[in-house]
């Protein structure tokens, strides 16, 4: 496997089983909510005297804003592991709370493209039930000509292996 896709997705692969962390690539967009908090901060600090107190509303606000986006993010979104094992023939998802929870069997997952304002992604559900409750699997992509390149890194690498997963259990 492709390390630079494995390390944007954290996979781990073995014979029977997959398990990758779709919003890993999260992690880098982190850097700018730190710029975010730092600058209001430098600016907090270098007008403090001067300061119109509606300015420190907003900053105040900016903030905790800022800070409760982050947080949402590092507890909520980028731990999220999807785990396909054969040998169970179950789908498990496992997150900072929940380890392990079974979403559904193996041989009764659809995987398909779920689009939105941001693009087209991957994504996994239960045959029949997968358009109302689904779990994306990858990033947006796109049509520029890295975004397909990464898309078809993403079939190649990650969606080729999970077929493979399902044709183990339905041979």
């Amino acid at each position: 496997m492709d390390h630079i896709i494995k390390d944007k997705y954290n996979v781990d692969e073995s014979y029977k089983t997959l398990s990758l962390q779709p919003y890993n690539y999260y992690k880098k967009g982190l850097k700018w909510y730190v710029l975010g908090l730092v600058i209001i901060g430098l600016v907090c600090l270098y007008y403090r005297n001067g300061m119109p107190e509606y300015v420190l509303i907003i900053a105040s606000t900016l903030t905790i804003l800022i800070v409760l986006w982050m947080l949402k993010e590092l507890l909520f979104r980028i731990p999220i592991y999807y785990t396909f094992d054969a040998s169970q023939n179950k789908v498990f998802k496992s997150n900072f709370f929940v380890k392990n929870k079974a979403l559904f069997d193996l041989d009764k997952m659809v995987l398909f493209t779920s689009s939105d304002n941001e693009g087209w992604a991957y994504a996994i559900g239960e045959k029949k039930k997968h358009l109302i409750k689904s779990y994306k699997i990858s990033e947006y992509f796109g049509d520029s000509k890295k975004s397909i390149a990464n898309a078809d890194l993403y079939e190649n690498e990650i969606l080729t292996k999970i077929n493979d997963l399902v044709s183990q259990v339905n041979p």
